[in-house]
C-alpha cells in the first residue's frame, strides 16, 4: 500500500504542474521559458489538457486495490488511501498558514551570493567552460565557478 500511496501522491504532483502550465499560460505568456509549446494556448491545452487527462485517469486507477490484497475490502482499501494521501498531502499546506516571518532564514553565507550581477548563470557556466577548454581542462588560479544550472556559485 505504501508504493501505491507514493504514486498516487506523485500522480498529485504531475495533476498540479499541468494545471500550473496552463494557468501561467493565461497569466505570464511573456515570460521568458527555455522551452514555450508551440501553438499558443491552444498547444498548451492540447499538451497539459493530455497530461492532466492522463493523470485524473490515473489517479483514479490507483485507488482499485491490487490482487494482493485479498483480505481488505474495496471500500476500507479506499477510504485508507484517501485517509492516508490527506494525513500525508495536508501538513505542507498548514504549515505555509502558520508559518512566522521568523522561520525566513536569509541566505546562511553570504559569500556564495557574490555572483557578477551582470552575467546569468549560464553566462558564467559558459565563461568557466571556455576557460576549461583553453587551459586544457588543467585549473586556474582565478575564481571557478561550481555548481550545476542557475544556482551557479563563484567561489574564489
Amino acid at each position: 500500500m505504501l508504493s501505491a500511496l507514493t504514486t498516487q501522491i506523485l500522480v498529485m504532483m504531475y495533476i498540479m504542474i499541468f494545471a500550473a502550465a496552463i494557468r501561467l499560460r493565461y497569466t505570464q505568456p511573456d515570460a521568458p521559458r527555455a522551452y514555450k509549446i508551440p501553438g499558443g494556448n491552444y498547444g498548451m491545452w492540447i499538451v497539459a489538457g493530455m497530461g492532466l487527462i492522463g493523470s485524473v485517469f490515473a489517479l483514479f486507477i490507483g485507488f482499485v486495490p491490487p490482487t494482493g490484497i485479498s483480505h481488505w475490502p474495496t471500500p476500507i482499501y479506499i477510504g485508507a488511501m484517501l485517509g492516508a494521501i490527506v494525513i500525508c498531502s495536508v501538513p505542507p499546506f498548514i504549515i505555509e498558514k502558520i508559518k512566522k516571518p521568523s522561520w525566513i532564514e536569509a541566505h546562511p553565507d553570504e559569500v556564495l551570493l557574490d555572483l557578477d550581477e551582470s552575467k546569468t548563470a549560464f553566462q558564467l557556466a559558459d565563461d568557466e567552460a571556455a576557460l576549461v577548454a583553453a587551459t586544457n581542462g588543467r585549473p586556474q588560479n582565478g575564481p571557478a565557478v561550481v555548481g550545476a544550472g542557475p544556482e551557479l556559485i563563484k567561489k574564489g
